[in-house]
């Protein structure tokens, strides 16, 4: 395959989902990225899991595309094929322009918050800039059975009381068998007769 590196105009950040080299692409070097999560030896890894996440939020925010990498190793065709499509296609309205498009207008959101965070000027000229959308979060979006943790209380509240009730039941057992026990050793069946 036959890149052209040399051009400025097209770039094209590669490297692992990390959140600096998101930031680094994104906010500092205004490009579009192709990104990949590296695998680790160790199970249950929450830093694979995290650029797993990060490589899903390129493509779905269209800033960058994510990359299939197995264990250790980049597919040399598949990488070159994927950066290639972000060089070598400058047309207005292609894919790459508007992955271009898309970094920009989050490189300027990055770049305005990097202001005074405190200042009631700047939340209005953020807002009239880019709106709200992006700052909405997600439980404005979640059912009220859900954000209320009804289904955990539905289930939760019923195991309670079931557990409540069996121990009570089963004290109660234990306690009255030991009250007859006891009844019995103070009241003798035989009795004496006095003649």
């Amino acid at each position: 395959m036959n890149l052209n590196l040399g051009r400025v105009d097209r770039a094209v950040w590669l490297g692992s989902c990390t959140q600096s080299n998101m930031l680094q692409a994104i906010g500092n070097h205004r490009i579009p990225m192709v990104g990949y999560a590296l695998n680790y030896d160790r199970a249950g890894s929450s830093t694979t899991s995290v650029q797993k996440y990060n490589c899903h939020k390129l493509f779905e925010y269209r800033v960058g595309l994510p990359l299939e990498v197995p264990r250790y190793s980049l597919n040399s065709e598949e990488t070159l094929a994927t950066i290639s499509a972000f060089i070598d296609d400058p047309v207005e309205g292609s894919p790459s322009d508007q992955f271009t498009r898309h970094v920009e207008a989050f490189s300027k959101v990055l770049e305005a918050e990097r202001e005074s965070a405190m200042d009631l000027e700047y939340w209005i000229d953020y807002l009239h800039s880019f709106g709200a959308s992006h700052k909405i979060p997600s439980y404005d979006n979640m059912s009220f059975f859900y954000y209320y943790n009804l289904d955990v209380a539905l289930l939760v509240i019923p195991l309670l009381a079931f557990t409540i009730l069996f121990t009570y039941m089963i004290l109660y057992c234990v306690c009255s068998c030991v009250c007859k026990r006891c009844r019995k050793g103070a009241d003798p069946d035989v009795h004496e007769h006095k003649d």
